[in-house]
């Protein structure tokens, strides 16, 4: 789903943003935790998806 968001520009900000999300979180559990083997906590893991989609 890695681009989904992408798409959804001009729909609303709160719209992408969700979308933007979403979209993080499945590039974070997809990639990163396999990589790491799980040893990321989950709080960690979702202020790495804040930072992230609010940057964009």
């Amino acid at each position: 789903m890695i681009g989904y968001g992408k798409g959804m520009e001009g729909k609303g900000m709160l719209k992408l943003r969700i979308n933007v999300k979403m979209d993080e979180w499945d590039y974070l559990t997809r990639l990163h935790i396999p990589y790491l083997s799980g040893t990321v906590p989950l709080t960690v893991a979702s202020q790495w998806v804040k930072e992230t989609a609010f940057r964009k």
